[in-house]
Order: C-alpha cells, then sequence, then structure tokens
C-alpha cells in the first residue's frame, strides 16, 4: 500500500512483510516534524518513547518535559510502577534515581579535578593530587 503526496511521490509505504516507511520527517501526537522523528514534549503515553513487556505492560521510557526540559529515563520497579531513573537538565546535570554502579575495575574521575575513586573487585582506592 502507498500513500502517495500531490505531485505523486511517495509519502508513505506500508509493506506487509516490512513494515511502513515514511518518505521524510514524522511528527508524534500533533508536532510539526523538524528532524527525522518528532514528539512534542510532555510527560504524557502520547509523548514518550516506550517499551513493553510481553505482557504488555510498561517495561521502559525516555520522555522530556515541557515544564522542565529535564530528558527523563525511566524504568519500571518491583511492583511494575514507572520510575524515574536518570534526569538530565538544561545546564546537562544528572540526577540517578538510585546507586550508579561500576563495574570491577573501572575508574571514576571526577572532571575539573585530580580526584578519583576505583576499586578492583576487592579494594576501594581515593586518589587525589594535592597541589600547594
Amino acid at each position: 500500500m502507498i500513500l502517495p503526496t500531490d505531485n505523486g511521490a511517495d509519502l508513505l509505504t506500508i509493506n506487509q512483510a516490512t513494515g511502513a516507511t515514511f518518505a521524510g520527517n514524522v511528527g508524534v501526537a500533533g508536532k510539526t516534524p523538524a528532524y527525522g522523528l518528532n514528539l512534542a514534549q510532555g510527560t504524557g503515553a502520547g509523548n514518550k518513547i516506550a517499551w513493553t513487556d510481553g505482557t504488555p505492560d510498561f517495561a521502559a521510557s525516555i520522555y522530556a518535559s515541557s515544564s522542565t526540559d529535564k530528558l527523563t529515563f525511566a524504568t519500571k520497579n518491583a511492583s511494575n510502577v514507572e520510575t524515574t531513573a536518570l534526569e538530565i537538565d538544561t545546564s546537562q546535570n544528572a540526577t540517578f534515581g538510585a546507586d550508579v554502579n561500576l563495574g570491577t575495575a573501572r575508574v571514576l574521575n571526577f572532571s575539573g579535578t585530580s580526584l578519583q575513586l576505583f576499586h578492583d573487585g576487592s579494594n576501594g582506592l581515593i586518589m587525589a593530587l594535592l597541589h600547594f
């Protein structure tokens, strides 16, 4: 099935085997598309990119709040309720909803300082280069 434009170009092609192909940008929830995929800002279901599990219950989402401009990454908690995992604000500050875990033998460097946190799986080390 092909949906053409007024000048005959293919605007949308729907193929049962491969899905849908759009000829240009796509806007969701009334958003005029300026990029490949545009969603209107907001916290409602129509403003999110969301994943569901096989049930299909909520599993995860990404959205940008229209009131705070924060980019939010959410996952479900043990009670299957959407819970904020990470928020990034307009100053690029990140707020994590819980612990931040690093793999074994990884270093956490604090930008603009000489402070490092390191754990090798058995021992922890805090390093700081002092300037006098």
